[in-house]
């Protein structure tokens, strides 16, 4: 009884040594930063609300709380080691970045930069840092939206990155900033559906060359899951067992469950979200989705509650008046497993 005992308990060390070695969990982030802005003036942008002149009176010492705040938020993100990929939307430049990556605790990280000047009239960007140990970087390019009748002026560009795991499989990963409600939502939807035409004409290109690709989409879409842009435009279902979509919104149950990542007239709604391609939930990739591991990462110290019971995320501003925050966004999470 003895002797097999013991063989049973080899045979368990044996499996989950051998499941240990040939298995890793890969994890993604997606954060609007919330005005990450540096305190020089940009001629060629509208940064005017950033500067030390500025009522917000933008300087070096609320510069570096906020690169602080925001450096806190990534490494907390993981209990083991910080996110192999992180997207990141809101930033003035490179520089900012540069900041943010090489202080404490993320310059440990060893993160390498992805960023290009969009065309947004603030100059807000899209960026992507991310571990080259655990990321082999491939290419990366910027998806332009084209102007037409609604979209009259430049917005944020696409962020396309593609890249493999350290198990070889290729990823198309896509970052988005999509433009905003300014105007009202119907006045805006327009060029969100716009965007939303621009992205699936690229995802659409490479189900072509190759049905099986592994694809994530992120980002601050400026709308939810239900909306036109994303449900019918892009046609990204909540939907785990659909054979009709190609793509799967993680965020979906979290919306109609009114939880999400921004506050906004009394309601929580995901703005922010993860969307990917059935074939990492359908397992023809190496890639697996790890299930109930997609999450919106909220911690107490990321709220901040008014004298009105409200809840929201904890912003460097309200209004006008300095507070100290994060963001007015929370981030979210992105488990995956490679064997």
């Amino acid at each position: 009884m003895k002797r097999k005992i013991q063989l049973l308990v080899l045979m368990i060390f044996l499996y989950t040594t051998s499941f240990s070695q040939h298995t890793k969990n890969f994890r993604i982030a997606f954060y609007n930063v919330e005005n990450l802005f540096d305190t020089i003036d940009n001629p060629n942008t509208n940064d005017n609300d950033f500067l030390p002149s500025s009522t917000h009176q933008w300087n070096t010492q609320k510069y570096n709380t906020k690169i602080k705040n925001l450096s806190s938020v990534i490494a907390a993100m993981s209990n083991n080691e910080l996110p192999e990929i992180v997207g990141l939307c809101e930033v003035e430049n490179e520089m900012v970045l540069e900041d943010l990556i090489n202080s404490n605790p993320l310059k440990n990280g060893n993160y390498k930069i992805i960023h290009s000047n969009s065309e947004d009239p603030r100059g807000i960007d899209i960026a992507l840092i991310y571990r080259p140990n655990e990321v082999n970087y491939l290419k990366h390019n910027y998806i332009r939206i084209p102007k037409n009748d609604t979209m009259k002026l430049r917005t944020r560009d696409i962020l396309y990155f593609k890249y493999t795991t350290i198990r070889n499989d290729t990823v198309h990963l896509f970052v988005n900033h999509w433009p905003s409600r300014l105007g009202g939502e119907a006045n805006s939807e327009p060029k969100r559906i716009w965007a939303a035409q621009t992205l699936k004409f690229y995802c659409d290109s490479i189900y072509k060359s190759s049905p099986n690709a592994a694809l994530i989409i992120t980002g601050d879409f400026n709308d939810y899951p239900t909306n036109k842009s994303i449900s019918e435009v892009l046609n990204a279902t909540g939907n785990k067992k659909s054979r009709k979509h190609k793509l799967l919104n993680l965020m979906y149950s979290e919306h109609l469950n009114k939880k999400g990542t921004y506050y906004f007239n009394k309601e929580w709604g995901c703005l922010d979200q993860f969307i990917v391609s059935f074939s990492i939930v359908r397992k023809t990739s190496i890639l697996k989705l790890v299930y109930k591991q997609h999450q919106i990462f909220s911690k107490d110290w990321l709220l901040q509650t008014n004298s009105k019971g409200e809840t929201f995320p904890f912003k460097t501003f309200n209004g006008k008046n300095y507070t100290g925050g994060y963001s007015d966004h929370l981030p979210i999470l992105l488990d995956l497993r490679i064997k």
